[in-house]
């Protein structure tokens, strides 16, 4: 008999009653996946890294590097995606002639839990290059530029190095955690995408306006040769300018919509990112909250049950029974 079934005690019914109080439906359900198979799993902090060699700075850099790169489920499938789109087919480049999962356990050396070292400053800059948008990279760079100086102990990246270089407001914290370095990109602005921007109200915006179709204005019938006739000139001067300037204006309109569209999906990011950081931390304090009521019960149980209560609690499909021993 395993272990943990001589340890358990406590009967699945009673357990996935006390769930009940910690169901948040905002954001889920995600994917069900395996602890410890994304990037970010099971690394809530730089003290969760698993190699005792890497300093308290070479953690922050790793850290912060996976959390500005992994997708909505916390891995790093996407970034695997476009350096091979970029990079794969440049002769000589560290991700030439590479697949996703040798770049996987390439990169797996310097990102993740079982990071060995940290990432050259070429390969941080071909990553942040090829993964984030051109809005974001320079902010996200001066970042990366002061941790990594940080971790290697010098005042710039390079020698040829000539962009800012911005430490975190966290960067002289102990430890540092997921939630702390989400909350310093959303709150000072670090990546545009997380910046907390003021939404417009319903209906405050101005409708785009196609340019009128037809001639700017109507040439006449029978027009002198200008010179002998200085009016039809000016009328032609005239219908040429303000010919420009209405479509001078229609041109400041739909440029006025477009970068308030821009807000507007901005300031839906900065809030996803902050009602991911929520529910994080719920879904953390759920877990503690009943480890700490059933203490006889496996964590991948009650993560387990977890996750199924949390789903249960927006989906309409029942939760197949699990029981503790299973």
């Amino acid at each position: 008999m395993r272990g943990t079934t001589a340890r358990s005690s406590t009967s699945t019914s009673a357990l996935a009653g006390a769930l009940t109080p910690a169901c948040r439906s905002t954001d889920f359900p995600r994917p069900r996946r395996r602890q410890g198979r994304t990037a970010l799993g099971g690394l809530p902090s730089t003290a969760e890294f698993t190699n005792s060699r890497l300093t308290p700075d070479d953690r922050k850099l790793i850290l912060f590097l996976l959390v500005c790169l992994a997708d909505d489920d916390d891995a790093l499938t996407e970034t695997y995606h476009r350096l091979l789109a970029v990079y794969g087919d440049r002769e000589g480049h560290w991700c030439a002639t590479k697949d996703v999962p040798s770049l996987r356990r390439r990169v797996a050396k310097f990102l993740g839990k079982g990071a060995e070292t940290t990432p050259g400053w070429n390969r941080i800059v071909d990553m942040i290059e090829a993964v984030l948008p051109p809005t974001q990279r320079e902010q996200v760079l001066a970042r990366a530029a002061a941790l990594y100086s940080r971790a290697h102990q010098r005042d710039k990246p390079t020698r040829d190095y000539t962009g800012p270089v911005v430490p975190p407001a966290w960067a002289d914290e102990p430890t540092v955690t997921v939630e702390m370095i989400r909350a310093e990109l959303a709150e000072s602005a670090a990546v545009p995408a997380f910046a907390a921007l003021t939404c417009p109200a319903p209906g405050a915006s101005t409708p785009v306006t196609a340019p009128a179709a037809g001639p700017v204005s109507e040439q006449p019938a029978a027009a002198r040769p200008v010179s002998e006739d200085p009016a039809a000139l000016w009328e032609m001067l005239w219908a040429v300018v303000d010919g420009f300037r209405q479509r001078s204006e229609e041109l400041d309109r739909v440029r006025a919509q477009r970068d308030l569209a821009r807000e507007q999906v901005q300031n839906l990011q900065a809030q996803n990112w902050r009602l991911r950081a929520d529910n994080h931390r719920a879904s953390r304090l759920a877990e503690q909250l009943l480890r700490e009521q059933h203490p006889t019960v496996p964590p991948e149980t009650i993560r387990l049950l977890l996750d199924e209560r949390l789903e249960s609690a927006v989906s309409p499909r029942p939760v197949k029974p699990r029981t503790l021993h299973g």
